[in-house]
């Protein structure tokens, strides 16, 4: 059993289905574990727990990792042009 500690949702242009990252807390071993997966759409609940059931396991380091990105950086996405072949 797990307790979800957050959950970060994405959407995919012209699809219902969202792509979400749920963070947990493993309730025996107490280790932080990350899934990714998608959901329905309906319900932000069902989906994470969907999304623990059947979700590819990552680190979750690399998923808090994301999250602070996206946060520190986020104005950088929207003013700063990236060069051609220039990735984040």
């Amino acid at each position: 059993m797990s307790k979800i500690i957050n959950t970060l949702w994405f959407t995919q242009m012209g699809q219902p289905s969202p792509i979400g990252i749920v963070i947990c807390e493993d309730e025996i071993s107490h280790k932080t574990k990350a899934y990714i997966g998608t959901g329905q759409g309906y319900d932000k609940g069902v989906d994470a727990g969907h999304i623990l059931e059947t979700g590819a396991k990552f680190t979750a380091d690399m998923a808090i990792g994301i999250a602070d990105w996206l946060v520190r950086d986020q104005h950088k996405i929207v003013l700063e042009p990236r060069k051609k072949n220039e990735f984040l």
